[in-house]
Parts: structure tokens; sequence; C-alpha cells
């Protein structure tokens, strides 16, 4: 099963799609996104795009605005381990320096 990412006008037009990322563990592994947060602009940030793969790889993507995969992480690059099942993801901009939350409701944390 293959899942989509698209970027869509007011209106309902396409204007983009964000492609499955062209990475091992997807050679042979699902592509399920479950939800999109962006690194909104006009809180200062570069308008970066991150997807949660949430029911294929248990991966969170981030792409440049553009649609050009930049990386992906998977929870092994944290102290509490990697990631199973990380359906959701937003961007906490109430501190200084903002943070990327995500749930992993296998491991039941955020």
């Amino acid at each position: 099963m293959a899942g989509r990412v698209v970027k869509l006008t007011l209106e309902g037009q396409r204007v983009m799609e964000f492609q499955r990322p062209d990475i091992g563990v997807y050679r042979q592994g699902d592509y399920m996104p479950t939800w999109v947060a962006v690194h909104k602009e006009r809180h200062g940030a570069n308008g970066d795009v991150w997807v949660a793969d949430g029911y294929g790889e248990s991966q969170v993507h981030r792409f440049d605005k553009a649609g050009a995969h930049i990386g992906a992480i998977n929870g092994a690059e944290g102290e509490a381990g990697v990631f199973s099942c990380p359906p959701a993801i937003l961007i906490d901009y109430r501190k200084s320096s903002p943070e990327l939350y995500t749930t992993d409701r296998s491991n039941g944390r955020i």
C-alpha cells in the first residue's frame, strides 16, 4: 500500500506532491503518511514540511518547501528509542526555539 502527501490550494487544485522518500526502508516497506506539520515562515522558519509515516515504516521525514527530501528520523537518534507507530506530529512555537513533537502510539509516549 502506498500513501501520498499533496499540497492543494483552498479551491482544491493540486500545487505539488511530496514524493515517497527514496531511502532503503521503503525498498520493501510501506509508505503510509498520517500527518503533516509545516515549519511556518510566519514564525521565522523556512517552510520545511515534516511528514509522519505513522502506519508505514515509523519514520518522520523532513522536506524543504519545494518538496526535496532532506532527511528522516526514526527515534533511534534520542535516548527514548525507536518509534513504533508515530501517527501525529506538531511544531511547538511557545519556546524561544521551536520544538518538533511526535506521538508514538505503540510505545505510549510523546
